[in-house]
């Protein structure tokens, strides 16, 4: 079975990306008010638990698994992404578009230390 990640965007167009040692990124994903945040150069995860305190766990990503990131920003054309993203399904009447970035979902990028 295939699996995908989709990424809603915070899009910062003046960086590059080159090698996943000068790449880090936060990743947020808000479902209930306070967003779950990666931190990837803290190796820090932050789980919302809603009613009792958040959850700190310590996960460190390979290097092969950093760089699929990377490989895969690269293959969607990331900072190339429009500042609406917009998705049109074969039924012409149905259009979702989001703003970006979006409430629900970001991810911002850092690449040679910007």
């Amino acid at each position: 079975m295939k699996q995908y990640i989709l990424f809603v965007c915070i899009i910062i167009p003046s960086l590059s990306l080159s090698q996943s040692s000068d790449f880090e990124f936060v990743y947020s994903v808000n479902t209930s008010g306070v967003p779950d945040i990666y931190i990837s150069s803290e190796n820090l995860y932050i789980k919302n638990m809603i009613v009792d305190p958040p959850q700190k766990l310590t996960i460190k990503l390979k290097k092969d698994e950093k760089q699929a990131i990377l490989n895969k920003l690269k293959e969607i054309d990331f900072y190339n992404y429009p500042s609406e993203y917009r998705f049109e399904s074969k039924d012409s009447g149905n259009l979702i578009s989001r703003a970006i970035p979006c409430y629900q979902c970001n991810i911002t990028v850092y690449s040679n230390g910007e």
